[in-house]
């Protein structure tokens, strides 16, 4: 908490499929008291768990952005080092690439916010 400027902006999980360390850190997030927080879908719960994704995002803002392809590319690269959470993903939703590919690439690429203090994060994320 002292570490953070005013200015920081903290994004967290919004914990869509209850995975355990996305909860922890979504509550961890929250106990920070921000007014900058934000959340992310988790991928690929917010694909496979619509109702919820609704479900908990109905009373939040949404801050659409997009990705370049390398910045895709830098994503599944990472996302394929979960070398644990690969076959668990993909047994249940798909191939983790196509996964975020089509997160990517479909209108599913945005953060969430309780505060109307998103502007200066929706210029920011367009350049």
């Amino acid at each position: 908490r002292k570490a953070l400027l005013e200015s920081d902006v903290v994004i967290a999980p919004l914990a869509v499929g209850s995975h355990v360390d996305h909860v922890i850190v979504r509550h961890a997030a929250e106990q920070l008291g921000r007014s900058r927080l934000f959340y992310y879908p988790d991928v690929p719960y917010a694909q496979t768990n619509t109702a919820a994704l609704t479900r908990q995002s109905a009373r939040m803002k949404t801050l659409g952005y997009s990705v370049t392809p390398q910045q895709l590319s830098d994503w599944i690269a990472a996302a394929l080092c979960y070398t644990t959470q690969i076959r668990m993903i993909e047994e249940s939703a798909g191939p983790l690439p196509a996964l975020l590919a089509e997160h990517a690439n479909g209108d599913g690429l945005c953060l969430y916010s309780l505060s109307d203090r998103n502007r200066e994060l929706e210029v920011s994320l367009q350049h």
